[in-house]
């Protein structure tokens, strides 16, 4: 079932490189992946399986590739109703799958009648919507420890000098701090190199 998702695609041409990021949907396996997003009026999807990529977007601009790592391969681009054939020559592929994310990398050559295009490209995506729980720990006195389900933690006004001790070993992703007195700001004590929020916006 595909869930929403965050996306951030890294395109370098030529070696001009252009940043595209989006909400967008993905499915993940334990070997392959499904992502799919809508781009100025066109859907995009992106299939990974068997250590191959197979990239199609339909719309006002028609593209269709399949990119396997040490392969020639043919494919159409263009503008829709006059898109052409194009050959890929994909130099490497490389992904990581983990429970709520996706890494890929792809270096790959665009071959026309009238050139070519040196292409890399790097995609992460990561869940947005798991659906599932938070656990909340109350540490003493305005100290919380939050975890998301994902695993992503949060600590609440991290204290000291009140005559006990945060747990030891304590790490998170982000820490808040409500203000500046010590028994709220001891963020030297959370490990994890985490986010410090400590003010308005951050």
């Amino acid at each position: 079932m595909m869930k929403p998702c965050f996306l951030k695609i890294v395109t370098v041409v030529d070696g001009e490189e252009s940043i595209f990021s989006q909400e967008a949907e993905m499915e993940l396996f334990s070997e392959s992946a499904k992502l799919r997003y809508f781009e100025n009026g066109g859907k995009v999807s992106l299939h990974i399986s068997n250590g191959q990529v197979t990239v199609a977007r339909e719309g006002d601009y028609i593209l269709r590739l399949l990119l396997k790592e040490g392969k020639k391969n043919r494919g159409i681009i263009g503008v829709s109703g006059t898109e052409g054939e194009v050959e890929t020559v994909t130099h490497k592929i490389g992904f990581a799958i983990k429970k709520n994310s996706l890494l890929m990398s792809m270096k790959y050559t665009l071959l026309f009648d009238s050139g070519k295009q040196e292409m890399h490209l790097t995609c992460r995506a990561k869940q947005t919507n798991f659906g599932g729980t938070m656990k909340i720990q109350y540490l003493g006195h305005s100290c919380f420890k939050l975890t998301e389900s994902t695993g992503t933690t949060i600590v609440t006004d991290p204290y000291k000098g009140i005559g006990y001790d945060l747990p030891k070993g304590l790490t998170a992703d982000a820490v808040t701090v409500s203000h500046g007195h010590f028994d709220h700001n001891n963020v030297g004590a959370i490990g994890g190199r985490p986010r410090i929020i400590d003010k308005e916006g951050f």
